[in-house]
């Protein structure tokens, strides 16, 4: 599934596992850069504070407040093509075990839409989910078929 994520520096503790220096909580969880990805000739890796369309190749710990995004970077996004996305302007629906991911559909497409960082944080208050995506195509990344949210 294609979204679109900010990364922000990564901060490894003493002993940790080699990879990326960036990371996003973007999605809710955090979400990891796929270790064997690497950009193509020319391009360069996402960095500190960028925007970027991701492809959501997994998650760890489905369903859960833990575990990760393992995510594919596709393309940069200039901040000032970004556009906030507001409520009437999309439909929801859930996907994965206990319908813990929300998944947000933009009714108009080809537009680099993200959720504003308040409306995120009341849906994760008032609402449990584990993560909300802003779905920009592709497909699910999980098992079993989205439903219509409640």
């Amino acid at each position: 599934m294609l979204t679109i994520v900010k990364f922000h520096r990564r901060q490894s503790p003493s002993g940790a596992q080699p990879g990326h220096p960036v990371i996003t909580s973007t999605l809710g969880k955090k979400g990891l850069i796929d270790i064997h990805w690497k950009p193509s000739e020319g391009e360069a890796a996402p960095a500190d504070q960028e925007f970027w369309y991701v492809q959501i190749l997994r998650e760890t710990r489905l369903g859960e407040n833990r575990g990760c995004f393992i995510l594919q970077p596709v393309s940069k996004i200039d901040v000032g093509n970004l556009r906030k996305l507001l409520p009437g302007f999309y439909r929801e629906e859930w996907a994965g075990p206990e319908k813990s991911t929300l998944i947000i559909h933009p009714t108009e497409d080809g537009v680099p839409w993200l959720l504003p960082l308040d409306l995120k944080k009341a849906i994760f208050k008032n609402r449990g989910y584990s993560a909300i995506v802003v779905k920009l195509g592709g497909e699910y990344w999980g098992f079993g078929e989205p439903g219509r949210a409640p």
